[in-house]
């Protein structure tokens, strides 16, 4: 009887003991049980919330500045600006924010405007009014009907002020409704510097762009509108089969850097009074492309390929 005392208050101890033991054990394995289960909760809400914002990101092809400001380069113009078309990184700038008169560079908008808008092989008519307006000119002859692909290549050729009269007079809703549709490109481009008040670039009050604004608009539209700049690059073009008169139009490109600098594969030069001499062009090396601005310079050509050349030497090709 003692023996049998002495077993049963052993195993009553025991399990008391066990109970002290496994019960805090126990709620120590619930409650990082429930530690673990919420660190994952947490992180599942992070992952979801950051491939929200991944799925929410939008892709803006914008030139990135503040990488070209460490040269010792000289050139002559006023503004310019270099830019790696791949990266739109910014390889050279000078003053690439300034307001200027853009000169005949301002057709490379009244092109893009154009193809966005026309069908290339509608044939225009020339008006008096277009085919009066001062050089440079692609001499169109008043009644003429001529194809838009033709009219766009005698602009970016021959840099044809009648050329850019004709798109817009015959734009619906006549040349003002042109221009009007010219600067609501600018502002869907997001252009806080640039305004247009014809079609040409003629000097007029209120009508300016900035070195980094055009370099944009190239960008534009060697990604929407290639054959714009295909057209920039075209040598010699003559326009025959003109309707209502049987007259020939022969233009020459009258970049004298599209022909003297070996890697340009585009150029539209401008020059007025008000402007100076001003050129956006695109130049390939190898398989990279790079866009040079420059606004109002005496010395266009040094300019022009002592750009290019810094570009590509900034790209190692």
């Amino acid at each position: 009887m003692v023996t049998m005392r002495i077993t049963r208050k052993t195993y009553l101890v025991s399990a008391i003991v066990a109970l002290v033991i496994i019960i805090p054990l126990a709620y120590r394995h619930k409650k990082t049980n429930t530690q673990v289960k919420g660190i994952k909760t947490e992180l599942a809400q992070v992952n979801l919330t950051k491939l929200k914002q991944i799925q929410n990101q939008k892709y803006h092809p914008k030139i990135s500045q503040g990488a070209g400001n460490e040269s010792n380069l000289y050139v002559s113009a006023k503004s310019a600006i270099v830019v790696d078309n791949s990266t739109g990184n910014v390889l050279f700038e000078k003053d690439i924010n300034t307001k200027r008169p853009p000169a005949s560079i301002a057709k490379i908008l009244t092109a893009i405007v154009a193809i966005e808008n026309i069908d290339l092989n509608k044939r225009l008519k020339v008006s008096e009014a277009a085919a009066a307006i001062e050089p440079n000119k692609a001499y169109l002859q008043a009644d003429e009907e001529i194809r838009l692909e033709d009219l766009l290549i005698c602009l970016m050729t021959a840099s044809a002020n009648d050329a850019a009269e004709v798109i817009a007079e015959n734009f619906p809703g006549g040349r003002e409704a042109f221009i009007s549709k010219l600067n609501e490109k600018i502002s869907d481009l997001g252009l806080a510097n640039t305004h247009y008040k014809n079609p040409s670039g003629l000097d007029e009050d209120g009508f300016y762009t900035s070195a980094l604004d055009m370099a944009t608009i190239v960008r534009y539209a060697m990604d929407k509108t290639p054959d714009v700049i295909r057209y920039a690059g075209i040598r010699e073009h003559t326009v025959s089969g003109t309707e209502n008169l049987n007259y020939e139009h022969y233009t020459a490109h009258i970049s004298d850097l599209l022909k003297n600098y070996p890697y340009m594969i585009a150029s539209k030069p401008g020059f007025t009074y008000g402007a100076g001499h001003t050129l956006i062009g695109v130049a390939q090396k190898n398989d990279r492309k790079i866009v040079m601005i420059y606004l109002d310079t005496n010395d266009g050509m040094n300019d022009g390929i002592n750009l290019f050349e810094y570009g590509f030497s900034k790209l190692g090709v």
